[in-house]
């Protein structure tokens, strides 16, 4: 690998204290878009193989990918305890789509550093949200119910979202096509997220 990549080709969101069903209900498809999150750096890193990239440079990839993982709780934190709102959720929401857009539109060597590092930053950390919004906003005996159901939306979308980007990429031959549909879901996902404002609700 040189000092740039090379050019890819492929054919290649509540009404009352304790209804954290209305809370589910509102945040659904803030979760659904959560669930393309892994599927992009999974198709990332096929990019950067079909890129020709070297292995030494994918491996790089994963390490920046990493340790960014590594250090986002501290980054985020102080958002997470200063926001009671979908705020974080949504900003979270927005650089995970961005780190995977940028190695489409974008294709060098730098802008796939930088969406490692963006993606590595963010990609782990929309629970984390969702797990902050329910501790500020609901009363502590439906914490437990409030996250059983946001697991089980998690886990459909789970399912689902990867069979959606594979069947994306299928119908366009381009794998870049999927990571640009997963970011522009997150995106949808974010502008809902940030409609989300805190339930004045005390949780104790």
């Amino acid at each position: 690998m040189t000092g740039k990549a090379e050019p890819i080709a492929m054919n290649e969101r509540i009404n009352a204290k304790g209804n954290p069903e209305a809370y589910l209900f509102k945040i659904g498809p803030q979760m659904i878009g959560e669930k393309h999150i892994l599927r992009p750096r999974i198709i990332h890193i096929n990019v950067i193989k079909l890129a020709l990239a070297s292995a030494s440079f994918i491996t790089l990839i994963w390490i920046i990918l990493g340790l960014s993982i590594c250090f986002s709780p501290i980054i985020w934190g102080p958002i997470l305890k200063r926001y009671a709102s979908g705020f974080p959720l949504a900003l979270i929401l927005s650089f995970i789509a961005i780190g995977s857009a940028l190695p489409v539109i974008f294709n060098s060597t730098l802008t796939f550093f930088i969406s490692a590092l963006v993606f590595g930053l963010s990609v782990f950390m929309a629970p984390s949200a969702v797990t902050n919004f329910t501790r500020q906003n609901l009363s502590s005996d439906t914490w437990a119910k409030a996250m059983s159901l946001f697991t089980v939306v998690f886990a459909i979308a789970q399912t689902v979202g990867p069979y959606g980007a594979g069947l994306v990429g299928d119908i366009f031959q381009d794998l870049g096509i999927s990571l640009l549909t997963a970011a522009f879901i997150l995106i949808v996902a974010a502008a809902i997220s940030l409609s989300q404002k805190p339930l004045n609700n005390s949780n104790k």
